[in-house]
């Protein structure tokens, strides 16, 4: 029998991407632009924009989603805008909040967020409201170099402990973070010879370093009763010239990792996470920015020509290309993030 939203249970949620995009100065006066453009994604894996709202003085950099689905945090790197997501997956707002910084992210229950403030090196947590107001919880230091490195904050999936990454001093730095949203620091954390310039956690709960000089990727276990982190297996080698993402399938099987003109692929082991190469998909441009969306089904990646691209994943984690969408003329995609609504 066929059984239709009459025989109850909540209906599936649409998915939306949204793609930070920035427009370099083309000359003088030097001023930068950007916008968030809005997608639909389609059963099919391509996307439909829902809004490409006209470019203005704020340029998008860094992307969090908060756990709701209801709003989200971008950030140029000094000004923080927030946007509620409506029901329909369209952005409105643009508040400009007071706090100031960099790579946002939220704790996984939605009630903090963790925002690190390069130029100045610290590290603030704020409490979240329900309607997304923002108050200061702590403040503490995110690094002693007198180069600005750190880039990077992320929240362990556990939300008990923040990471960020010191490429200058080729360290992790960890955080703890309380059940009140306070900070402290729990250690920095030597990676060797190398530059940490991208953190993910897997879905496994692994903690993933992608580093330059070499191009490695290594992955670190998190002790959840202090949050020290432990080297997992051997660091596998990516593409001499760089990473600038890297993304998980949501049940983490597979790896994806995207340089200059490739996009890496990687099966990852069940036990251990071990990352094992699974083909390398050339292209014509620049990677800038990549992600599986939430089904699992579909990658989408931001080139350097101004288009997103779009992959089906079979069912042997590789990606089959599926067209492409652009974005504003002379616009460049910096970060992608997915909505459930």
């Amino acid at each position: 029998m066929l059984c239709l939203s009459s025989c109850g249970g909540a209906p599936p949620k649409q998915t939306y991407l949204y793609v930070g995009q920035v427009i370099p100065p083309a000359g003088t006066p030097i001023s930068w632009q950007g916008a968030v453009a809005q997608f639909k994604v389609q059963d099919d894996g391509t996307l439909l924009a829902v809004d490409l709202p006209i470019p203005n003085s704020f340029t998008p950099f860094y992307f969090a989603v908060a756990p709701s689905n209801q709003l989200v945090l971008a950030s140029d790197g000094r000004e923080i805008q927030e946007f509620q997501i409506q029901s329909d997956g369209i952005l409105t707002g643009e508040t400009p909040l007071v706090p100031i910084g960099g790579s946002l992210a939220f704790a996984p229950n939605g009630q903090f967020a963790v925002v690190l403030d390069t130029p100045n090196q610290t590290l603030t947590s704020y409490s979240v409201a329900r309607d997304g107001v923002l108050t200061l919880v702590d403040t503490v230091s995110a690094g002693d170099s007198y180069l600005v490195s750190p880039t990077q904050t992320i929240v362990d999936p556990s939300g008990k402990f923040a990471y960020i990454n010191d490429s200058n001093g080729n360290t992790i730095l960890g955080y703890s973070l309380s059940p009140t949203g306070s900070l402290a620091p729990i250690g920095s954390f030597p990676i060797g010879a190398v530059q940490p310039l991208q953190l993910t956690y897997s879905p496994k709960g692994l903690l993933y370093i992608a580093n330059g000089s070499p191009g490695t990727l290594a992955s670190y276990s998190i002790n959840h009763a202090n949050g020290t982190i432990t080297p997992v297996g051997t660091p596998v080698i990516y593409h001499p010239s760089g990473l600038f993402w890297m993304s998980f399938d949501p049940r983490g099987r597979y790896a994806y990792t995207g340089g200059d003109l490739e996009i890496d692929q990687f099966t990852v082991d069940a036990s251990t996470g071990t990352l094992t190469p699974n083909g390398v998909l050339p292209l014509s441009q620049e990677v800038r920015a990549g992600s599986v969306d939430p089904s699992g089904r579909f990658l989408f990646a931001t080139l350097n020509d101004g288009t997103v691209s779009q992959f089906k994943i079979d069912s042997n984690g590789t990606l089959i290309p599926n067209g492409s969408v652009s974005l504003e003329t002379g616009s460049l995609g910096q970060t992608l993030s997915f909505a459930q609504r």
